[in-house]
Order: structure tokens, then sequence, then C-alpha cells
């Protein structure tokens, strides 16, 4: 049988009679004058296009452009109030609250990490390789503070 084209409307009707189980394929086939394997492809492309419908992801229409920007908005605010706990939690965990700065470049602790303490003195430097660097002792308890933060080398 030579190759030629079906109408879309025949085609529906071909693949009804094809799905009802009525009648067979090769009497489908000779009332309308095609190929058995035209059916079978028809039929598979058809419940392909169907499956991938049913498989949205959102059902209904597709969003406009408002909308993706509605979630989008969404999703970055809920975004930023994870960001701001995590913040709040590792802020917690730290040893050494930085208090206010009093020269540029100077850090200090706000308290002390043992006791709590909030007077916090100086007490010397200890030097490193990359320079010297502020050491802070406790006044209630005594103990050495030591920052991270280095200072530039006097």
């Amino acid at each position: 049988m030579p190759y030629r084209e079906v109408d879309a409307g025949i085609k529906m009707e071909i693949l009804k009679q094809y799905w009802s189980k009525d009648s067979k394929v090769i009497s489908i086939a000779r009332k309308y004058d095609v190929s058995r394997e035209s059916i079978y492809t028809w039929a598979k492309e058809a419940e392909k296009t169907i499956q991938d419908l049913f498989n949205k992801t959102r059902p209904g229409p597709a969003l406009d452009e408002h909308e993706k920007l509605v979630i989008e908005n969404r999703r970055l605010k809920q975004q930023l109030q994870d960001m701001s706990e995590e913040y709040q939690r590792l802020s917690q965990n730290t040893q050494l609250r930085p208090a206010k700065l009093r020269t540029e470049g100077e850090v200090r602790p706000g308290v002390c990490p043992s006791c709590g303490h909030e007077k916090v003195w100086r007490n010397g430097f200890y030097s490193t390789h990359e320079g010297l660097t502020q050491r802070f002792s406790c006044a209630n308890c005594r103990a050495s503070v030591y920052l991270v933060k280095k200072t530039p080398s006097v």
C-alpha cells in the first residue's frame, strides 16, 4: 500500500474503534484503506501524548509571568528566612562575640568564652608567622582569650 496523507478526524475515528476493541485491527485497516502498522503507530503516539499530559507537574493552564514571579518571590523569602535562622544559630554558638570597634582594625571579644563576663582586658601580644596578634584576659576568671583575627605588625 503506498503512503497517503490521512486526515486527523479520520485518524481519531480509527483510534476510537481500535481502543473500543469492537473489531479487529485488520478490519479497521481495510475499512479505511490504511495499514495496520499505521494504526499501531498512531495509537502509540496518542498514548504517549496523553501520558505526557497526565504527567504535568502542575495541572491546569500554564503559568503566566506574574505567577512565576510570585512563586520565585516566595521561594526567595523562604530561603532568606532559613539563612537568617542559620545565621542566628551560628552566631549563638561562637565562643567570642566581637564588641564594638574602638579603632580601625581593632577587634575585641565582647564576653569571656569561659565565664561570660563582659570585662575583657588587653593582655599583651603573641607572635605568629603572620605577625603580632592581640591577647586578652578576662577580668573575672583571668582566663586568656585569643583571637583568630590578626592585627598588623607594630
